[in-house]
């Protein structure tokens, strides 16, 4: 589901991204797909914390979860 996901938003970016460049300008649509990818990103971070706190696990924040992923 999650690959399926990551493949919608990508096109959204590839198929939007031009129109909105030519009617808004270049500006405009580095904005608009800065914003689409952040909100995909922030969704998945989400999934995966609300995924780890079922399973029983402590909720770490972005530094501790890169010291322990190295």
């Amino acid at each position: 589901m999650n690959r399926l996901n990551h493949t919608w938003t990508s096109l959204l970016i590839l198929i939007v991204g031009p129109v909105v460049g030519t009617l808004q300008g270049t500006k405009a649509r580095r904005k608009w797909i800065f914003r689409i990818k952040r909100s995909s990103e922030e969704r998945r971070q989400r999934q995966e914390r609300e995924k780890l706190l079922r399973s029983g696990s402590p909720l770490l924040d972005d530094i501790e979860l890169a010291a322990f992923h190295q």
